[in-house]
Parts: C-alpha cells; structure tokens; sequence
C-alpha cells in the first residue's frame, strides 16, 4: 500500500505532525472482498472481487485506481436486469468489461476498455450485473461469452 503524506507544523516549538493527504484519504476505500468463480468449459478462475451495489459505489467504480491486482476485480450489482451503460472516464488502467444475466452467464465481454474513454459501452440485451476485470485477462485466460459467473448474487451459485 502507498501512503502519501502532508507534512504540518504545529505551534511555537516547530513539532511535525504526519497526516494523510487527501489524495492518499481518497486512494483508501473501505472495501468489501468476496470470492468470485469464472466457470468455463473444463476451465475455473478464482477471483476476488470489490462489490458495489450502492448508486454510490457504482458511480466511483474503480476510477482514480492506478493498479488492479491480477486476481481482482469489482462487481456491479443490481437489483433487476436492465439495459445498462459504462464508460471509463475517470479510469486510469484499461479493464474487461463483462455483463451478465440473472443466472451470472456472461451476455457480451468488451475487452480492454480504453482508459479515460467517454464512449458508451451498452450491448443491447439487458444485464443485472457487470463484472471488471484487468484489461486483456480475458483473452488471456480464455474467458468467453456464455461462461458462466459464481457468486452469491446469483441463483444456484455453488
């Protein structure tokens, strides 16, 4: 982990204080972690994944992120499946963007998404949640459209 500091002078006898700056305040986020399967044929990759299932949460995405770690990634939740929009404004490393449907198959997969992109990334059938994951892992790892995604958001996920 990288901390930033400020450095602050403090009364008459010139005592130093060591605080965080705001930009090392807002790199730290209270994440929440859970395990994350890809299922394939003959094929299973273990994730762990942020969650963001708040307006909020979904809205910062991993934006302002320098760095992914191979095995990580976020999961966009939502309440029902609907047509939805991503873009990467504000996002400095390149990602795989998966949609999925109730049952947590992958419906479309837009590989290396580009970093600070305002283009719209919206396939035409609707999905309940959206999975990020390091830009070109997919391709990497084999991982393709009707693969299929378990995780406790899921029905059935074992």
């Amino acid at each position: 982990m990288k901390f930033h500091f400020l450095f602050v002078v403090v009364g008459i006898m010139g005592s130093v204080a060591f605080l965080p700056n705001a930009s090392a305040m807002a790199d730290k986020q209270t994440t929440r972690l859970e395990p994350l399967t890809i299922k394939g044929e003959n094929k299973e990759y273990h994730f762990l994944v942020e969650i963001a299932d708040s307006s909020s949460e979904r809205r910062r995405g991993l934006m302002h992120r320098e760095n992914l770690p191979i095995d990580n990634g976020m999961i966009f939740l939502f309440d029902d499946p609907a047509p939805l929009s991503f873009w990467m404004k504000n996002t400095l490393i390149p990602l795989d963007i998966m949609f999925l449907d109730e049952r947590g198959v992958i419906q479309h997969i837009h590989r290396n998404a580009v970093p600070h992109s305002r283009e719209h990334i919206a396939p035409d059938d609707p999905a309940i949640a959206v999975l990020e994951i390091n830009g070109g892992l997919s391709d990497t790892l084999g991982i393709k459209v009707g693969d299929r995604v378990v995780h406790r958001a899921f029905s059935g996920a074992q």
